[in-house]
């Protein structure tokens, strides 16, 4: 699906629609901006979702690799 909306809204809308029994998201270190003004799209869904969310967190060595693989 490709969808132009809130990613944690469209996010906890689809685990609602597909009756998940958790939501199992990626994560990345934020700016201190983005952190200040909780940019995070897995902060907004662990706040906002009635089921467990389980999150990953990805360090920048990992994110470097992935890049790497996609390229």
């Amino acid at each position: 699906r490709i969808l132009i909306s809130d990613p944690s809204a469209e996010i906890l809308k689809i685990a609602k629609e597909e009756g998940v029994d958790f939501i199992a998201l990626g994560t990345r270190a934020l700016s201190p901006v983005c952190k200040m003004f909780m940019c995070s799209v897995s902060e907004r869904v662990i706040k906002k979702s009635p089921i467990p969310v389980i999150i990953n967190r990805f360090s920048s060595e990992t994110v470097k690799d992935l890049h790497t693989i996609k390229a």
